[in-house]
């Protein structure tokens, strides 16, 4: 009898020892579910960012005007371009793929970026952007919004922003300005120019588009200064000739031009 006893326990004890292992095993499965996982070993995956901030320090937070929307873009501006007064409604993450992109925060400061950098983009706080660079600037955004969200929200300025008015030349192609007389330019609303080249007085016209300039063949008085002042006048009419556009730093109160391919030909401060 307890022979028998003992060969109709076997089998159940079997069972038993089985489906204790099966428990044990479930639990310590569940157990490594709350570790975070590590990568796998072969992920092709380089981290370009890892932030809950944006550029300027805003917490990133959410739309929750209705369902999740996600809209990717490709952004281009050409040499010289600028894109107007905005905030946004959404993160924005933002990946330079070419050229740089300096973005103006107001008293937030002015940062450049440059092919490769990763940022996610200022939202409450207004900001513009210009390409100073020789190439176009690309980079792709990715809005991470809701239904019912505006990713890009235009701030009107307090005042538009025109190179008129008259400005002080404080480089010439590169180099400091020289001399005991001024050289100066007044940029007329109606588009006439006067000034001076440093020897001789100067006048033209402008036409001005958004944020391109041309001005019409220089005329000069034909007064003779010394040779560097006289060098100096003949590189700055050389500089009208060439313009194509106009760049104006708010923060700084300074007027470049630039030729066509968008580099910095003169600079000059404002006149009181």
């Amino acid at each position: 009898m307890p022979a028998r006893r003992a060969a109709m326990t076997a089998p159940w004890i079997t069972v038993w020892v089985a489906v204790l292992t099966a428990v044990s095993l479930s639990c310590a499965a569940a157990q490594d579910a709350t570790k975070p996982l590590a990568p796998p070993q072969n992920y092709p995956a380089q981290k370009l960012l890892s932030t809950g901030k944006t550029v300027v320090g805003e917490t990133i937070h959410y739309p929750r005007t209705g369902p999740a929307n996600v809209t990717a873009a490709i952004v281009t501006l050409p040499p010289g371009g600028t894109a107007f007064l905005h905030k946004h409604g959404a993160p924005l993450f933002a990946y330079i793929l070419d050229g740089e992109l300096t973005v103006d925060y107001g008293t937030h400061g002015k940062r450049t970026y440059r092919k490769g950098d990763a940022l996610v983009e200022a939202m409450g706080v207004a900001h513009s952007s210009i390409n100073n660079g020789t190439e176009t600037m690309r980079l792709i955004g990715v809005y991470m919004g809701a239904q019912g969200t505006k990713d890009v929200i235009p701030v009107a300025a307090t005042a538009p922003v025109t190179p008129a008015g008259r400005w002080q030349a404080q480089t010439i192609q590169g180099a400091p300005v020289t001399g005991d007389k001024p050289v100066a330019l007044d940029l007329g609303q109606d588009g006439r120019v006067s000034g001076s080249g440093g020897c001789n007085s100067i006048g033209s016209r402008a036409a001005i588009k958004k944020n391109t300039i041309t001005f019409g063949r220089p005329v000069s008085t034909l007064m003779a200064c010394q040779p560097a002042v006289m060098e100096q006048e003949r590189k700055f009419l050389d500089v009208l000739t060439k313009t194509r556009r106009w760049r104006i730093d708010m923060a700084q109160n300074t007027l470049t031009l630039l030729d066509k391919a968008g580099r910095a030909l003169a600079t000059f401060s404002r006149m009181p």
